[in-house]
C-alpha cells in the first residue's frame, strides 16, 4: 500500500497510478492479512463494501435488487452487533442486555436472528420512550429499540451506506471508506438526499 496518494499523469490510468485507498485490516487487532491468512469478519464486510461502492459509483443507473440476503449474512450481522456493542446503550423494552448475549453466546444468538431475517419472519420490536430533561426546564423524548432491532438496523446501514453513497452529491460526500467522524454528517446527508423533490 502505498503511504500517499499517487496520481495519474495521463488519463486512462495508463501512468500506471493506483486505484483509491481503501482501509484494510480497519477494525482488526491482527494487522494486514498476509498469504495464507483467513479474512476476519470486518474485512469481508469492507470487501462487500467496497464491491457494492464501485458498482454504485462505476454504474449510476444500476438497480440494485437483491440486497436483502446481504443483510442477514453472518460476517455482516456480526460486525453490526459489535458495533452496537461499542456504544453500549441501554436495553430496549424486553431487558436483554449485552452481557446477557454474550452470556448467551453471539454466535446462536446471532444466527437465530439471521434465521428469522432469512425466513422473513423478523418483526421490529416497541421503542422504549425515555425523557430527557432539556436545560430550559422542558423534556424530550427519546426512543431505545432494543438490541436486536439496532443490530439489525446496523446491518442494514452497512449494506446501504456505500450505495447512497455514492449518489450523494460531491459536496456532501465524504471520503471513502467512512471515518468514525463523518457517520452523522453521511446519515444526514442520505437522509436530504432521500427525501429530496
Amino acid at each position: 500500500m502505498a503511504e500517499r496518494f499517487v496520481v495519474a499523469t495521463k488519463p486512462g490510468n495508463s501512468g500506471g497510478a493506483k486505484g483509491p485507498q481503501f482501509q484494510e485490516g480497519a477494525g482488526s487487532s491482527a494487522g494486514p492479512m498476509t498469504i495464507g491468512d483467513e479474512p476476519t469478519n470486518s474485512q469481508k464486510v469492507q470487501k462487500l463494501q467496497a464491491a457494492l461502492h464501485a458498482k454504485a459509483k462505476g454504474s449510476p443507473s444500476f438497480r440494485f435488487y437483491a440486497l436483502y440476503d446481504k443483510v442477514y449474512r453472518a460476517d455482516v450481522l456480526f460486525t453490526a452487533f459489535w458495533q452496537c456493542r461499542s456504544n453500549d446503550g441501554s436495553p430496549g423494552v424486553d431487558g436483554q442486555t449485552f452481557e446477557q448475549i454474550i452470556d448467551y453466546g453471539v454466535e446462536r444468538w446471532l444466527g437465530e436472528l439471521a434465521e428469522e431475517l432469512r425466513t422473513k419472519r423478523y418483526e421490529p420490536q416497541a421503542v422504549r420512550r425515555v425523557w430527557i430533561p432539556k436545560p430550559d426546564g422542558k423534556q424530550r423524548p427519546l426512543g431505545i429499540p432494543t438490541i436486536r432491532d439496532r443490530v439489525v438496523q446496523t446491518a442494514l446501514l452497512l449494506v446501504l451506506e456505500p450505495i447512497f453513497e455514492a449518489d450523494l452529491p460531491a459536496e456532501k460526500r465524504v471520503p471513502w471508506p467512512p471515518c468514525r467522524r463523518f457517520t452523522g454528517w453521511r446519515v444526514m446527508g442520505i437522509r436530504r438526499w432521500w427525501t429530496r423533490t
